[in-house]
Parts: C-alpha cells; structure tokens; sequence
C-alpha cells in the first residue's frame, strides 16, 4: 500500500466528520486573495505561473525588496506566502522566474555584475517547495552559471514537467546569442553553442520540450529538444512576440503590421498562415494552444499608444475579439501578455490599462462579448490563466507603468464557474475544505481517491476520473442554491508531504445522480 492509499484508506474513517461546515464561497467571479508588500517592503512583481498542476503559484518580484516567492492557489485571503527566497535575487541586476506547469520544481534566472552592468553573470537556480516542505528549509537545489559574461538581459524557458531548461544571453562582443540548455533535475549542461545574431529577443520552449524557439535579432532559430538547428531563416522584421503550441507543431511570429504561423512538415518547417495589418499596429503579446490550431493574439497601435486589439483565431479564422480604443485623456496601453488553454477554448490577456477600460480581458471561442472582463490597480506586468480556463492569476504595478511607483501586488482570480473548489491548502495535521455547487442538486457527495483514466459508471451521469477501489466518499446537504461544503482532517504524518490525490463532486438530484465534471488534485503539504 503506497502513501496515497494509506491516506485514503484513512480518510475512509474520518470522512465524514464536519462534513456540513460552511465556508463564505459564492461560485461567483470574484478575487479570491491579493498578495501585497509588507508596510515596510518595496516590491512589483514582474512574472507569475501556475506550476504543481495548479496548487501552486511561483512568482518573482523585483525593486528595493526584490524576492522570489511560491504561493499556494487556494489560501486566505491575508495568508502569506508559503515560501520566500529573498537571498537569490537580492544583487540581481535583473531576474526572472519560470515554472513547469505539471511539476513542483520551479525555476529562477539572475544577473549579477561582475564586476559591472556591463560584465553580468548569469545564474540558473532550482527550487523544490515539496522538499522544503520536508526540511523547513526552502534552498536552492542546484545553480549553474552560464559559460560567457553579458551585458544584456537574459531569458529562460522549460518544458512542462521541468525536464528541460532553456536560458539564452546576448553577446554584443561577437554579435552572437549564447544558448545553453540544462538537465532540470540536477542542473548539469547538456548543450550549448553561439547562434549568430544582433540581439535576444524571444526565447520558447514548448510543453512536451520537444522544439525550442530563439529569435535572435531578424534571425529564428527553430531547433529540437537537444539543441540541434532544425530551421533557420532571416526574418523581414524584427519580431515582437514569439509563441509555440505545446506539441511543437507549430511557431508563430508576430511583428509590425504581420503574424505568421510556421508548421512542421516532411520536408521541413513552412509557412501556413500570414495574417497583415497596417504598419501602424504591432503584435505585442502572442500564445498558441496544445495543438497549435487556436491563437491568441493582442494588437497594439503604436502610433496613437491607447488603441488595442485581443484576438483569438482558429488558424487563421477570428472566432473572439475585443477592442479598446482608448480616448482623450487615455493612457499608453501596452498589452503585456496573453495566454490560452491547453484546448483552445479561452484566452486571458493583460494590458497597461488606458485609464478606463479594463487590464485584464478573458475571451472565450465563439463569444461575442468578453467573458469576463477585470479591472486591476495600475498596470499588468504579468499574468498565467489555469488550464480550466477559470483562473487567472495577475502581477500587477500598483499605478501606470508609466508612473513612477514602487509597490505592486498578486492577485487571483476565480470566474466561479467550476462544480468543485478548493478553499484552503491542504496541510498535515489541518483541516481540508473544499465546497461544491450544482443546480437542484439535493445531495453533495465529495469523492476522495487516485486518478485512473475515466470511466463510466452504471446508472449514473457522467465520467468518473478516480480509482474505484481508492474512493472514499463524503456526504453533505445542499442549500438552496446547491451548495454544499466539505471538511476533512489530514492526518499530522510528515511522510503525507507531496502526496497528490485527486478529488471530485457527484451530485443526487430529483433525476438521480450526476458526476461533477471538474476534478482536482490537491497535493499535500
């Protein structure tokens, strides 16, 4: 019996203790928590991502307090966060933080100088919140230091399990970008070459870190998971935005007046979509889905600095769309970021805001109007949508990016739309809440096991995606609007840290009984 069922097994027992405590949980859009300085710190932070299948938030921070900090999805709202790393980052010159989505290794990248801003050294770092979980301690796992000094910005990448990781720096001296690429799991160097090129200025790595994408200048490199050069070709522009699907099918590249999407193909990589604007507009944020056939794309008008566009395209059909124009007294509004589900089906971006409309925009494939559209403090300098496409999670300036401040902060948020939510970390020796909500529904079941490949399940609607033999089953009454909460002790074992189970809602109606489509995988801390 592994420690998954050893918990479940448990559980099995003490279920159904607290089994109606109510929590406040509206299933409405709404922030769910914000994370800001301390009074006496001075902080923006600059890069967000969801990371351990979404328990997770990693995040990096930079100004007089600059800090790296992992914070967990579900939490209170003043709630700190769980992990901090205030020592790598502290002589950056410039860092930045990346995260696998499917994995808890989280990634971090600092220049330093050495001895000037002109001579920097870059460092790569890894951390594991699931070990220093264990040890009390949140240190770092390994750190390499790139072969060559720089003097310019450098950018890191990784696969969605932490595999792989990408980091590129800009070498002036011999107009040329250093690529190296790591082993994640202990930081040793499996390649690394000199690409020829006039500057740094995307670097991507798809999901199944199958394709790397470098665009050095007007020069694009496309190469395979070991570093070697697949395709090459001299750009008509130097690119703004570069993205890659997940499978690595497809590259697309954005630049003043013109998207291009690239495919892989028998005889090589060619061009399959070509989509053209006026010279006055310029893709500044760009993301492709899993299969490479949805694209999100944000247009900025740079000569009048307040006119944006959010697109999302199935190849090269527009199937969502939002504009804002901006007006007298408008504020330059930069769209910074965009994302899109594995699936394809929605797409969040985040913009400067022009002092009227909305920063954060969330589009969904054939709807006429935004699904959701949210107004945060200041400027987005960041921003990660979940998997779901429920969840976004934003970095944000506490004033206009063009503004002087100092202080910024994290917020999430939650479109309420899922059957099931998590309302708290899952901790050894705390308590577990999670609520549920289906209309008309009589009876909220919360099942409790380890995933399996879904199956149907005699007189019942639905899909279950736990293992039968592992389920353990808790009971509650649903009010009025069909909510239910849910409440379990995890037992005080340290060997629990870094368990996953997975949890899913079914719901007894008048008609019968009905599996929730949402399931989790809360990981134990």
């Amino acid at each position: 019996m592994n420690t998954a069922q050893k918990l479940i097994f448990t559980l099995f027992f003490c279920l159904t203790a607290g089994a109606s405590a109510q929590v406040n949980n509206s299933f409405q859009p709404s922030l769910r928590w914000g994370h800001v300085p301390a009074s006496s710190e001075a902080w923006i932070p600059r890069d967000v991502h969801f990371c351990a299948d979404n328990n997770l938030i990693w995040a990096g921070a930079e100004g007089q307090d600059p800090q790296w900090m992992v914070l967990d999805v579900p939490r209170d709202q003043a709630g700190p966060a769980r992990f901090l790393d205030t020592t790598s980052p502290a002589n950056a010159l410039f860092s930045r933080t990346v995260a696998p989505s499917k994995s808890d290794v989280v990634f971090g990248l600092v220049q330093e100088a050495a001895p000037n801003i002109y001579q920097r050294a870059t460092h790569i770092t890894r951390h594991t919140p699931v070990s220093a979980a264990r040890t009390g301690t949140f240190s770092v796992d390994w750190n390499h230091t790139i072969a060559p000094l720089v003097n310019s910005a450098a950018q890191i990448a990784t696969d969605d399990t932490g595999s792989m990781v990408a980091v590129a720096a800009f070498k002036s001296a011999s107009s040329s970008v250093r690529l190296e690429l790591l082993d994640g799991s202990n930081g040793a160097l499996l390649s690394g070459q000199d690409l020829p090129g006039l500057a740094l200025s995307s670097l991507k790595v798809s999901s199944d870190g199958s394709i790397i994408v470098l665009a050095a200048g007007l020069d694009l490199y496309i190469l395979n998971g070991s570093g070697q050069i697949l395709h090459q070709q001299a750009l008509n522009a130097a690119p703004s935005a570069i993205a890659v699907a997940g499978d690595g099918n497809r590259v697309a590249v954005g630049s003043v007046g013109q998207l291009v999407v690239l495919q892989q193909g028998s005889s090589g990589w060619g061009l399959v979509i070509t989509l053209t604007r006026s010279q006055t507009d310029v893709v500044t944020a760009l993301d492709l889905s899993a299969d490479g056939g949805i694209m999100a794309v944000a247009w900025w008008r740079h000569t009048t600095g307040t006119w944006a566009r959010f697109e999302l395209r199935s190849n090269a059909m527009l199937v969502a769309q939002h504009e804002q124009s901006g007006g007298l007294g408008a504020r330059q509004n930069l769209p910074r970021v965009a994302r899109v589900t594995p699936d394809g089906s929605r797409a969040a971006f985040g913009s400067w805001g022009d002092g009227f409309s909305p920063e954060v925009i969330l589009l969904e494939a054939g709807a006429p109007q935004p699904v959701w559209e949210i107004d945060v403090p200041g400027s987005v300098t960041g921003l990660d949508l979940d998997e779901t496409g429920t969840c976004i999670v934003v970095a944000h300036k506490d004033v206009h990016a063009s503004t002087f401040g100092t202080t910024g902060g994290i917020r999430l948020y939650d479109i309420g739309e899922n059957d099931l939510r998590q309302n708290n970390p899952m901790t050894i020796g705390g308590v577990a809440s999670f609520s549920t909500k289906k209309e008309g529904a009589l009876i909220s079941l919360l099942l409790v096991g380890q995933r399996a490949n879904a199956s149907a399940v005699p007189g019942v609607v639905g899909l279950l995606h736990l293992d039968r033999s592992t389920l353990s089953i808790l009971a509650a009454a649903a009010d009025i609007d069909g909510i239910a909460d849910h409440q379990f002790s995890i037992p005080s074992d340290p060997a629990l840290i870094g368990t996953a189970l997975a949890v899913q809602a079914a719901f007894r109606h008048a008609g019968g009984t009905l599996l929730g489509e949402h399931v989790m995988d809360p990981l134990i801390f």
